[in-house]
């Protein structure tokens, strides 16, 4: 039997819903070859990614990310893999317990994202303008499916409670944004905005 050649991140594995899942830090760079940009014309309709690419979007993510590279956020992104994985740990745990170790994914894997399709595209983006994004990494929440059985319902539970946070309240906490700041400091000065 020929053995699949593979590659490996260290990652952490826990359960979830009575399946193991996987977290692991993904180098900025290895994005682009994880997830080119584009439909993948050999994948059937089903293999294709939930929603194809708003481009404003994604220039919009990438120009926040070089406009506050020395200084910015980004939430994880959540991956399926339809293929057989190995994880091997340098010490044996129970399986109930977080484990630290490597997780060796196929390169023949398929990787489909399920959430964070404009984040990841945004990176790519970014990254040709802010070289040194390079040095930066973004966690990665890996869900095995083998048979492409399940990434229905992933895409579905991950996005069954979204709701969009308001607005005012992402431009309120952002300590950066200076209207933000002046706007606080209007209302902390207004004593109606106070009930003072």
């Amino acid at each position: 039997e020929m053995k699949h050649v593979e590659f490996s991140i260290p990652a952490i594995r826990a359960m979830q819903g009575g399946l193991a899942y996987y977290t692991a830090m993904c180098p900025i760079p290895l994005l682009a070859r994880l997830f080119p940009i584009g439909i993948d014309n050999a994948a059937s309709v089903g293999q294709q990614p939930f929603r194809k690419a708003n481009k404003a979007r994604v220039r919009e993510i990438a120009k926040e990310i070089v406009d506050r590279s020395g200084a910015f956020h980004i939430a994880p992104v959540t991956i399926s893999i339809e293929h057989a994985v190995r994880f091997v740990a340098p010490k044996q745990s129970s399986s109930k317990q977080p484990d630290l170790g490597e997780l060796f994914i196929p390169l023949e894997a398929r990787l489909t994202i399920i959430d964070g399709l404009h984040r990841i595209y945004g990176l790519h983006r970014a990254l040709a303008d802010c070289p040194e994004l390079a040095a930066d990494s973004i966690a990665m929440v890996i869900h095995v499916d083998p048979d492409a059985l399940r990434r229905g319902a992933l895409y579905s539970d991950l996005k069954r409670f979204e709701r969009s946070t308001a607005q005012s309240l992402r431009i309120g906490m952002d300590e950066r944004d200076e209207i933000a700041k002046l706007t606080r400091e209007v209302i902390s000065a207004v004593p109606v905005f106070t009930n003072a």
